[in-house]
């Protein structure tokens, strides 16, 4: 929602991506298989056609470097994606990251 409550679209030639990871009881075990899709989606494991933003908000503690999502999240940044995450926000503490492409960080 922008300002004075006006819609905003996205830029011409701007394609949005709504992938739904969690479930209807709130947990999951999906986020990985949703950035592996952001990564390839058409599943030709050709990575040139790969999202360029992910963005994510995950209602949880904080995870840990060694979790499978934060693997994906890195690799995904080391593919040229802007991933950008919060979590923590099951709490009154949470934690923003940015993880940045090479070319860009």
């Amino acid at each position: 929602m922008g300002h004075c409550g006006l819609v905003r679209a996205p830029p011409p030639g701007a394609s949005l991506y709504a992938i739904r990871v969690f479930g209807c009881g709130g947990g999951t075990g999906l986020t990985v298989q949703g950035i592996d899709w952001a990564m390839d989606p058409n599943g030709d494991t050709d990575l040139s056609d790969h999202l360029d933003v992910i963005n994510m908000s995950l209602g949880s503690d904080f995870g840990t470097l060694a979790n499978t999502t934060a693997q994906a999240s890195d690799n995904a940044a080391l593919a040229g994606v802007v991933v950008v995450a919060s979590a923590g926000n099951a709490g009154d503490t949470y934690l923003l990251a940015v993880l940045l492409p090479p070319a860009v960080g």
